[in-house]
């Protein structure tokens, strides 16, 4: 927000970021829907039924709920867990370096939604067990 607040008026940065998480969520679920969800239907409208898979998910009745009065944290939400998804099955389809570091910057990026005591509680578990278990 810090660069476009030198270049757009302070009372367009809210609104502003609000539209950019329904552009983003919305382009996940297409892109999500095209490459990997619907690739092993045979039918020739795979672009059609991704554009509608990305239109409920922008016109969903708890998405309109979420960006009536909207909530960072929702909405931050709303846009990162379909590019989440898509880190994941990227690797899980073809696992490489390039498709590891994007997985991993995507789910650290979700982790700011969720908290970061959650991390910290899971990542100290896996990291001390002996202290965990007696």
């Amino acid at each position: 927000l810090w660069f476009f607040s030198s270049v757009f008026p302070h009372n367009w940065l809210r609104p502003g970021y609000f539209f950019l998480c329904l552009l983003a969520g919305s382009l996940g679920v297409y892109f999500l829907l095209k490459k990997f969800i619907l690739v092993k239907n045979e039918t020739k409208n795979i672009e059609l039924a991704s554009t509608i898979g990305g239109g409920f998910y922008l016109l969903n009745l708890a998405t309109i709920q979420t960006f009536y009065t909207p909530f960072s944290a929702f909405t931050t939400h709303f846009a990162l867990i379909p590019w989440l998804f898509f880190g994941v099955f990227s690797y899980l389809k073809e696992p490489s370096v390039k498709n590891l570091i994007l997985f991993i910057y995507e789910s650290d990026t979700t982790k700011t939604i969720f908290g970061r005591h959650t991390e910290i509680a899971i990542g100290d578990i896996h990291a001390f067990p002996s202290v965990h278990c007696e």
